[in-house]
């Protein structure tokens, strides 16, 4: 069993209360100190290390953006695995699938209304 060596304790009297009422830990002349969602001070990362942070963080935005295209063309039917396609190629075919299936709504709807089947107000929306 090893133990972690503990954190000091900071006193009530070095915490000052900012103008929003809480406290903060920095000292009376200094700047607060802006920390990144991961909890590391982005001052203290050398220019190679927010590059390298940018580039993996745009590789994965750009990853989830081609996986959700892939979603696309196993969703629309008017869309193939196999064929070469851009990502305005899989909007359109979207965008066309997604006005066919409005339009299909429609006239199940009027057609529900012809035959006096009631349909319930969320339905309609």
């Amino acid at each position: 069993m090893t133990l972690s060596p503990q954190k000091s304790i900071s006193t009530n009297e070095s915490k000052r209360p900012s103008p929003s009422g809480t406290t903060s830990n920095s000292s009376p002349g200094s700047p607060p100190t802006k920390k990144s969602k991961k909890g590391t001070s982005a001052q203290n990362l050398s220019a190679e290390e927010k590059k390298l942070r940018h580039i993996q963080s745009e590789h994965k935005r750009r990853e989830q953006i081609r996986s959700t295209f892939d979603k696309l063309v196993r969703i629309i039917p008017s869309l193939e695995q196999k064929e070469s396609r851009s990502e305005l190629v899989v909007l359109n075919k979207t965008s066309d699938y997604l006005e066919e299936l409005r339009q299909q709504r429609q006239k199940l709807v009027e057609a529900a209304k012809l035959k006096g089947i009631d349909i319930p107000e969320e339905l309609l929306k």
